[in-house]
């Protein structure tokens, strides 16, 4: 039984320690929409998720097109910002 409960806490842990830093994807998702200058109000829809290879998060805003946006999801720089006009 102690076995198991320091197993347990030994994984809680390193899981609390590997989060730690790191922005949330609700943080990535309002930086995002932050840097084209609108709020959530303004927004038509979004979608986030994290690119663990690029250990980033890719936020998809549509706001008077297509934005796809990357943000580091250590630091919560803007890696890059693609646009695409609706048609």
């Amino acid at each position: 039984m102690k076995k198991t409960m320091l197993f347990v806490c030994t994984i809680l842990l390193l899981a609390l320690l590997i989060s730690c830093g790191g922005i949330s994807k609700d943080k990535a998702t309002e930086i995002a929409i932050k840097s084209l200058n609108t709020t959530k109000v303004y927004v038509q829809k979004w979608e986030a998720e994290l690119n663990a290879e690029k250990n980033a998060y890719i936020v998809t805003v549509w706001f008077d097109g297509k934005h796809v946006i990357t943000v580091d999801s250590k630091s919560g720089k803007i890696l890059s910002s693609e646009f695409t006009e609706d048609k």
